[in-house]
């Protein structure tokens, strides 16, 4: 159990396995939240690799912070109503307001005693929860050292109007300090008093009231800033990020933004947004390398056309498997889908060259050549699509890495169809080839 704040704290359950979280989680949030129904109680597995706090957040940035509650309260409330997101995971990223001492500042009573704002802000938190002066290591921890005013006997003073108020303008000594204090005209005990002489909180404020604040407010590059956060709601496979943020988002654009407010959305969903943008920014550097490379091994754009066209029908396979097994379209099944168009053009280079090897060297019939080399590429591209599938199976079971497990094993499997069968037809067609018409007789000799 770990305290992370005044207001709220963590409990971390270690589990053998990740089959034993998966069971147990829904069964411990149930459990938690009949037990303790006014609290605000969520339960997630622990994600080292995304450092957001919720998978989908919308944020607001602008000055007022009574103005960014409002705009958070509205996405709040459109989150709640979607029917993928678990409702108790709905919250704001901000605290709750907490109780704070407001004293009415006199300005010319002030002045003429040399204290401040901070001086009183200073005095009102040493007299009540303590004002922090210094730190101390306790190991591998810190404890902090708070100044607190008390009465003679130890007690807290009971009337604020009576806290004393330190300004820091007279702790100085001038010249005619030194000279009454040579002359002996003034005591060092009299200076002394005139350095840190105070004044009765009553004589600088009016009226001490109770209220309440923001104890916390956030800011992003200076700006207030505030972050409507939920999550799916994992009892549903169907529910991801992915769909809670299509079913609110049109809701979500629509509230009103004064003048000097923006909206964004950030969380996992935005994370993986810069990751693919990342990923991508190389893309069409990598496709033209790809292309020129092609290019100069067949010098044909029709073969270079014919080995990129097979590719997309890989989704015939991709995509029901992961309907069948659950797994949701993820930025690893993503990175998949990009190692599997290596493996794919692979199968099909080696394919068309010998293809194109048959043809020119050993002056086979196109027609023939095709089928030859159906034939005798047959067995290398099903023997190198099944090591592949057998060393992607235990990823199957893993949390982290089964989308992508999915996506190459059901890629590759549809794959080798694809190569073996829709390409030699492919190729067919492009070139036009036809069956000869006449083929050569065979002569059968006998040794006598």
């Amino acid at each position: 159990m770990t305290s992370g704040g005044g207001c709220y704290g963590e409990l971390i359950i270690d589990c053998p396995d990740y089959e034993t979280v998966v069971e147990e989680l829904p069964k411990i949030r149930q459990q938690l939240r009949e037990r303790y129904p006014d609290a605000y109680i969520r339960a997630r597995k622990y994600n080292f690799s995304i450092s957001s706090t919720h998978t989908v957040e919308v944020e607001f940035t602008g000055p007022d912070p009574a103005v960014l509650r409002d705009l958070a309260g509205q996405a709040e409330e459109i989150m709640r109503k979607c029917k993928y997101v678990d409702t108790y995971s709905v919250q704001n990223n901000w605290k709750p307001t907490g109780k704070a001492l407001t004293a009415q500042y006199m300005e010319q009573e002030a002045r003429r005693s040399g204290i401040s704002r901070a001086n009183i802000g200073n005095a009102l938190q040493a007299a009540t929860d303590g004002m922090v002066c210094g730190v101390i290591n306790d190991q591998d921890q810190q404890v902090m050292l708070n100044f607190r005013i008390r009465n003679a006997d130890g007690s807290k003073i009971q009337d604020l109007n009576d806290i004393p108020v330190w300004t820091d303008i007279n702790i100085k000594v001038d010249d005619n300090d030194i000279n009454q204090l040579i002359t002996g005209s003034k005591s060092s005990e009299a200076i002394q008093d005139d350095m840190y002489k105070s004044a009765p909180m009553s004589n600088v404020t009016h009226n001490i009231d109770l209220g309440w604040e923001e104890q916390m407010i956030l800011r992003v590059n200076g700006s207030r800033h505030i972050e409507a956060e939920c999550d799916p709601d994992y009892t549903q496979w169907e529910a991801t990020p992915a769909k809670v943020k299509a079913d609110i988002e049109d809701q979500i654009n629509k509230i009103k933004l004064p003048e000097g407010y923006t909206m964004g959305w950030s969380g996992e969903i935005a994370k993986q947004g810069d990751s693919m943008e990342g990923l991508m920014k190389y893309g069409p550097i990598t496709l033209f390398i790809i292309l020129t490379i092609l290019l100069l091994l067949f010098s044909n754009w029709k073969k270079v056309i014919l080995i990129l066209l097979c590719f997309p029908f890989v989704l015939c396979g991709i995509t029901p498997a992961l309907l069948l097994s659950k797994q949701p379209f993820t930025f690893m099944a993503i990175i998949g889908v990009m190692g599997l168009m290596g493996m794919m053009i692979k199968n099909a280079i080696v394919l068309v060259d010998e293809i194109t090897r048959l043809t020119n060297e050993e002056q086979q019939h196109p027609y023939d050549a095709v089928i030859n080399a159906t034939v005798s590429r047959t067995r290398p591209v099903i023997m190198a699509s099944v090591t592949t599938i057998l060393g992607m199976l235990p990823l199957v079971t893993d949390p982290m890495y089964a989308s992508m497990a999915v996506t190459i094993m059901s890629g590759l499997a549809m794959g080798t169809i694809i190569t073996l069968a829709l390409l030699p037809l492919f190729y067919t067609a492009f070139f036009h080839i036809t069956p000869p018409r006449t083929r050569p007789k065979t002569t059968k000799t006998t040794n006598e």
